[in-house]
C-alpha cells in the first residue's frame, strides 16, 4: 500500500510503500522514495545547510531535470514497483495529483483519494506514533530523508484530541511522514477493516 505526497512544482515529493506484517514479514516495513528538482537540490544544500546533494548522490533522493518537478519520474517508479510488488492501492492528496493519477488509473493502478484533513489523518497519525514508540514493530531502514522529515514534524492537536502533522508550523519538509500516514491508512482500512475501493470515500475522504 502506498502513500503519495506531491510538491506543487518544487521541493520534495514522497512515495512511501507500507508493507503490513504478514507471513514472511514480522514488522510493518516502509520503503521510501523521494524526488526533488535538480536545481533546487543544489540551492537548498547551499542555502539551508540540508544535505540534499549528498542524499541525491547516495540515491536517497532522485533529482529530476530542471527547476520544477517532473512527475514522469514518479509515474515510472509506481509502475515499476507495481511490477515488483503486489500493490493493492495508493493513497494520494488530489490537490496536486490529477495529471499523475489519471494515467496511472488507466494503467491499472488502484489510486485512492485521501483527504489530509485532521479527522481523516488522526487515526493513522496516532498509529504511526504508536509504532515509532514501540520501535520493534516498525522497520524504516533508517532512511535519512524520512528520518529528517520526522524530526521536522510539528503536530497540530484539536480540541477533541485529533492530531495531524502541521505543514505550516513545521520548519522544514515533512512530505515523507505525510506519505507514510496515508499509506498506513490505506493499508489499515483494507487489511483490518475490510474496506473495498468503493467504500473508501466514506472512511478516507472527509
Amino acid at each position: 500500500y502506498g502513500g503519495l505526497d506531491l510538491a506543487i512544482t518544487r521541493d520534495l515529493s514522497a512515495l512511501v510503500w507500507c508493507f503490513p506484517p504478514q507471513e514472511w514479514l514480522e514488522r510493518w516495513t516502509l520503503l521510501s522514495h523521494f524526488w526533488c528538482p535538480g536545481s533546487d537540490i543544489i540551492t537548498r544544500s547551499k542555502r539551508d545547510k540540508v544535505p540534499y546533494q549528498t542524499w541525491a548522490e547516495r540515491g536517497f533522493i532522485t533529482p529530476t531535470p530542471g527547476e520544477v518537478m517532473d512527475q514522469g519520474y514518479i509515474h515510472r517508479q509506481i509502475l515499476e514497483d507495481s511490477q515488483r510488488y503486489d500493490v493493492r492501492a495508493v493513497g494520494y492528496d488530489k490537490t496536486y495529483a490529477a495529471s499523475l493519477v489519471d494515467p496511472l488509473v488507466e494503467e491499472g493502478v488502484n489510486m485512492l483519494a485521501f483527504s489530509q484533513g485532521i479527522m481523516t489523518m488522526s487515526p493513522y497519525a496516532k498509529e504511526l506514533e504508536r509504532l515509532v514508540i514501540e520501535g520493534s514493530r516498525l522497520n524504516h531502514f533508517g532512511h535519512p530523508v524520512l528520518a529528517w522529515n520526522a524530526g521536522n514534524v510539528v503536530v497540530h492537536i484539536d480540541a477533541n484530541g485529533n492530531i495531524k502533522p502541521d505543514k505550516k508550523r513545521s520548519e522544514e519538509r515533512i512530505d515523507g511522514i505525510i506519505a507514510t500516514i496515508m499509506g498506513l491508512g490505506v493499508a489499515i482500512e483494507t487489511e483490518y477493516h475490510g474496506s473495498l475501493a468503493g467504500d473508501w470515500g466514506v472512511t478516507l475522504v472527509r
